[in-house]
C-alpha cells in the first residue's frame, strides 16, 4: 500500500507537537490542510491515529493499540469506556469486568529499567485475574 508523503507528513509533525495548529505552523500550510492531510491518511490506513475531541485532536496511542488487538497482533490494556462499541461488536474482547475510571492511570515501564515493586504487584495481580 502506498501512502500520499503528504499526508504521512502531516501525521508525523502533528503527532510529534500533538496538535494540528502548531503542525501547520511548521509545515507552512492552514490546520484545516493538515487535519484533512491526517483525515484522508486514516481513511486511507482505515483506523484513526487522532482522537478528535472539542478542544482539539490528540494522538493516542491507544487507538493505534486497539487496531493492533483487533487484527491479532497481541493484547493490551484500554479503556473499556472508550472502545466499548468495540466491545459490543466483538471487534474486541473484556476479559475480565475491571476498568480505570477516567483520570486513571496504568502502570508501565521500560523493558531497559528495573522492575519495581508496584509493577511486580500489578503484574500479579494481572496474571491471576486474567486465570480466573
Amino acid at each position: 500500500m502506498q501512502l500520499p508523503l503528504n499526508a504521512l507528513r502531516a501525521f508525523e509533525v502533528s503527532a510529534r507537537h500533538l496538535n494540528f495548529t502548531r503542525a501547520a505552523l511548521e509545515l507552512h500550510v492552514t490546520q484545516t490542510a493538515v487535519s484533512q492531510h491526517v483525515k484522508n491518511l486514516e481513511a486511507r490506513i482505515g483506523a484513526p491515529l487522532f482522537r478528535r475531541l472539542p478542544r482539539g485532536a490528540v494522538f493516542d496511542s491507544s487507538l493505534t493499540m486497539a487496531e493492533a488487538v483487533a487484527q491479532g497482533a497481541g493484547v493490551a490494556l484500554l479503556p473499556v469506556t472508550m472502545f466499548s462499541r468495540e466491545v459490543r461488536q466483538g471487534r474486541l474482547v473484556q476479559p475480565f469486568g475491571i476498568a480505570t475510571e477516567n483520570g486513571g492511570y496504568w502502570l508501565t515501564r521500560l523493558k531497559s529499567k528495573p522492575e519495581g515493586v508496584a509493577m511486580r504487584a500489578f503484574r500479579g495481580w494481572l496474571l491471576e485475574a486474567a486465570r480466573t
